[in-house]
């Protein structure tokens, strides 16, 4: 099944060519129990490159803050299959490519570090100093 999605970061959007996030424990070796709260809410994306510079501009603020998320739809429908959210987020990785070889689009590539990731109405909240 084919998808759609967009991004969205502080307010502008962008459309998705690749994207994944993750969530995880710390486990014992030996047994596989888990002995951590559960970390994460980072998100990888990949988007296509447009004239427009809100991504660099979030990557160069260390202190800029914001919030968006992702839109996943079914490749045939206009309505939302899913949602993934994030809050108090920041821009910890940025890059941006091209390839005259092939007929991929020049991309950007972004990593996403959020306090806050919610998928439907489930949530994780990240303790993060204040």
């Amino acid at each position: 099944m084919a998808f759609k999605a967009f991004l969205k970061l502080d307010g502008q959007e962008f459309r998705l060519l690749h994207c994944s996030y993750s969530l995880g424990q710390n486990t014992d070796y030996t047994t596989g129990k888990p002995t951590s709260d559960v970390m994460g809410g980072q998100v990888n994306a990949e988007f296509e490159s447009t004239k427009e510079s809100k991504a660099f501009e979030l990557m160069i603020d260390p202190h800029k803050k914001f919030s968006g998320g992702i839109t996943f739809f079914k490749q045939d429908e206009d309505s939302p299959m899913k949602e993934v959210k994030f809050e108090d987020a920041f821009l910890t990785g940025y890059s941006e490519s091209m390839d005259a070889r092939n007929n991929s689009p020049m991309s950007t590539s972004v990593v996403i570090s959020a306090r806050k990731l919610s998928v439907g109405g489930a949530s994780h909240e990240n303790k993060w100093a204040k």
